[in-house]
């Protein structure tokens, strides 16, 4: 990939590469903040009952969420496929 890297002597870069990397992982947090996945579980089981979190959704989409979840065509294509598929 980096033929210009093989070239020269690897032990020149190597440290480079890893202060980027480590800068890196260290402001990770920054772009990718670490949230709760228990607010979206409706997302992977639509057709469980559950209750989202209390300003989460707003009426109308509270509304068409549980008629999602009633539907019954899409319950059975749910068990059918994988998640990504679905």
């Amino acid at each position: 990939m980096f033929p210009t890297v093989i070239e020269r002597k690897h032990q020149g870069i190597l440290p480079l590469i890893l202060n980027h990397i480590n800068t890196l992982m260290t402001s990770r947090s920054k772009y990718f903040p670490s949230i709760s996945t228990d607010q979206y579980n409706w997302v992977q089981k639509p057709f469980v009952e559950s209750e989202p979190s209390n300003g989460q959704f707003t009426l109308a989409e509270k509304e068409e969420l549980a008629s999602i979840a009633s539907d019954r065509t899409l319950m059975l294509k749910h068990s059918e496929l994988n998640l990504d598929a679905f």
